[in-house]
């Protein structure tokens, strides 16, 4: 898999303290629904300080723990990230000719939700989680080969 190249500007967005920006803005979108910490702690099954060093950017938020408090709140998951953080790699052009059947069906639908900018955002997350998660488990699975007792001579 070949590197991604970083824009400049993605570049200075990263150097910028992303937990509190996150943080400020889970705590515009609380108040914008009227909840006070401690309420908004309990329905997301937090203690409240656990909500105050989320807001202060004192803690990051998992992916999942952005998710719930997404739909607690009645906002998209990408309302939580900056745009910046967004769009941060170049990629390659790739020609119409070199797409598998699978990937032009996958593009189609992805065309039928790019105007509805939540849902496009969402959906770029997911697949970026995915292939986090896929690098993951491919680097596991190689460490278990490498170091298991297992081998094809104690047959």
């Amino acid at each position: 898999m070949k590197a991604r190249t970083l824009q400049p500007e993605a570049v200075e967005a990263l150097t910028q303290p992303i937990r509190e920006r996150v943080g400020l803005t889970i705590r515009a979108a609380r108040e914008q629904t009227g909840l006070t910490q401690a309420e908004f702690a309990e329905k997301m099954g937090r203690r409240q300080a656990y909500i105050s060093d989320l807001e202060t950017g004192k803690t990051e938020p998992t992916i999942s723990t952005l998710i719930f408090i997404a739909y607690v709140l009645g906002k998209p998951a990408d309302y939580f990230i900056p745009n910046e953080y967004m769009n941060l790699a170049e990629f390659k052009a790739i020609k119409t000719d070199e797409l598998s059947v699978g990937e032009t069906e996958l593009i189609q639908k992805l065309r039928q939700v790019e105007g509805q900018f939540s849902q496009y955002g969402l959906i770029r997350f997911i697949i970026d989680t995915i292939l986090e998660y896929g690098a993951k488990m491919q680097a596991e699975f190689e460490w278990w080969e490498t170091n298991t007792a297992y081998r094809d001579d104690d047959k």
